[in-house]
């Protein structure tokens, strides 16, 4: 069931783009792919998960979904998949990254960033996008954080956003720099996981699942919002 979502989920995201010329895809992995990170089903920090299936299931499928995804979307353009380090499989979806990344190593149509680096960067144009899981450096710290960790990047860009997962439902802020010139958006992703029973107790129900794409125009930056709920 996972694995269908995923593929419905990028199929209607693509289908929303079509008129668009893209020239770059960035397709974000990670952000607890494989929920778990050891062999008794517990997170990185020894939370009891629910789960389905085996450990070396899960990695397998997931990094057989990675590749067929990648593959789907090379026909349309360059990928960058960017790899987030995220707190229910911090040592094993730094793993997977790399499986995927040694996969791609001769294939100059994909980069895959599978550093360790809580917090990563892609510039493009007039952009600069961050990306983190969510759950390590507070909200308010991230736009100068942008700035002290890549000033050159910075400079250049008109344009910056931050796209984090780990809250699984919408939340968007934004920060100016100066009269009339925005200085970072900040948005929590939506999410296409299902509910479980830790879910259900808390009383997190009800939200949209769904995922999000966005348009980046050279000199614009973000001008438009690609969703597909299911």
């Amino acid at each position: 069931i996972a694995k269908d979502r995923v593929r419905e989920g990028v199929k209607g995201i693509l289908r929303n783009a079509e008129g668009f010329p893209l020239e770059k895809i960035v397709f974000c992995i990670g952000n607890d792919i494989l929920h778990t990170d050891n062999i008794q089903n517990n997170t990185s920090r020894g939370t009891p998960q629910d789960v389905d299936g085996t450990w070396f299931d899960h990695f397998t499928e997931a990094l057989e979904l990675y590749v067929e995804i990648i593959e789907m979307l090379i026909q349309i353009a360059p990928v960058e998949a960017i790899h987030s380090m995220s707190n229910h499989d911090y040592m094993s979806g730094f793993h997977l990254a790399h499986a995927l990344k040694s996969w791609y190593r001769n294939t100059d149509a994909v980069k895959v960033d599978a550093t360790p680096n809580p917090r990563k960067y892609f510039s493009w144009k007039n952009s600069l996008i961050g990306l983190t899981h969510g759950d390590g450096a507070k909200l308010p710290n991230l736009p100068l954080l942008m700035a002290q960790e890549k000033p050159v990047m910075w400079s250049s860009t008109k344009y910056r956003y931050w796209y984090l997962h780990h809250l699984h439902h919408k939340i968007k802020h934004k920060w100016r720099d100066a009269k009339d010139f925005i200085g970072v958006t900040v948005e929590y992703m939506r999410s296409p996981s299902g509910t479980d029973s830790w879910h259900s107790r808390k009383g997190y129900v009800g939200v949209p699942k769904a995922v999000e794409g966005f348009l980046h125009e050279k000199t614009s930056g973000q001008v438009a919002r690609l969703v597909h709920y299911f």
